[in-house]
């Protein structure tokens, strides 16, 4: 269904615009009245602003989705360390403590925007990487795996930024660990999944045979990883600290079970992430 909205390269071109415009208006809008060195990042969005605009070639949709995608992931990693460490600081709060939970809401929000910016390009990345749209390959349904496990990685880690900012008033003293751990692992995770866009396919050759560059199983293989190491298994410790430690003060999430089910999933995923050319109509 998504890929029939958004198969029109010209509209996952201008949503990727219109999102990103939405999106970084409305964070700058936000953190501004928390701290005021956020407008410091602003030539670097406008530098990647370009890039996007310019991102409106079918034949190398790939190669330059995915140095957006890189540059994207950088502006945004450094934004949440800011937000994270900075802007929501323990020691500041708005007048307006209703307000200041609203904009934490909205931020969560425009965060996720970012899963949407992700499945746009890769979807509009298709038009490079499978010429002939008939045929289905191994390749296809694994690059549609990993946008679903991407998007959804990405997910989680937006809302375990969202809990920990809500709950830093109750961690700030006797958990200090917590918000260090918890910050450095959605920051270091997020920042490696720039890395998780293919931009190359298998390549025919002359002589009809096919050379696998390997880069969507590489891709594939690189998002699992990261998903099993610094996603999942250390967000669902910290979910079972939190309901163990905090349960007046938070729910029990499903994303706890999506952590516990993803891990044997994601490791079936990397042993299967073997390169072969499989095509069939």
């Amino acid at each position: 269904m998504i890929n029939k909205i958004l198969n029109g390269w010209r509209i996952s071109f201008l949503l990727n615009l219109v999102i990103f415009l939405v999106q970084q208006l409305g964070l700058y809008y936000i953190l501004f009245e928390y701290n005021k060195l956020i407008l410091l990042l602003c030539l670097f969005d406008i530098y990647i602003f370009i890039h996007f605009f310019f991102n409106n070639s079918q034949s190398f949709s790939a190669v330059k989705g995915g140095k957006c995608w890189v540059l994207y992931v950088y502006s945004i990693s450094i934004k949440v360390i800011f937000m994270y460490f900075f802007a929501f600081n323990d020691n500041f709060f708005l007048a307006d403590m209703t307000k200041d939970y609203y904009n934490k809401c909205v931020i969560f929000l425009l965060l996720n925007l970012s899963t949407l910016i992700y499945t746009a390009l890769s979807v509009k990345s298709y038009k490079q990487l499978y010429e002939d749209d008939i045929t289905i390959s191994n390749e296809k349904l694994f690059h549609n795996d990993l946008i679903l496990h991407v998007v959804i990685d990405l997910f989680d880690m937006f809302e375990l930024l969202f809990t920990l900012v809500k709950m830093s008033y109750i961690i700030k003293n006797t958990n200090f660990w917590i918000k260090i751990m918890g910050g450095v692992l959605i920051s270091f995770s997020l920042y490696l999944n720039a890395y998780s866009f293919p931009i190359i396919s298998i390549v025919p050759e002359k002589n009809n045979k096919n050379l696998d560059l390997g880069d969507i199983y590489f891709c594939k293989k690189h998002a699992a990883m990261i998903g099993i190491i610094l996603v999942d298994i250390p967000f669902m410790i910290l979910r079972f600290y939190f309901l163990a430690f905090f349960f007046s003060n938070i729910h029990f999430q499903p994303l706890l079970i999506k952590n516990i089910c993803f891990i044997p999933i994601k490791c079936k995923a990397i042993k299967n992430s073997k390169k072969k050319y499989t095509p069939f109509k």
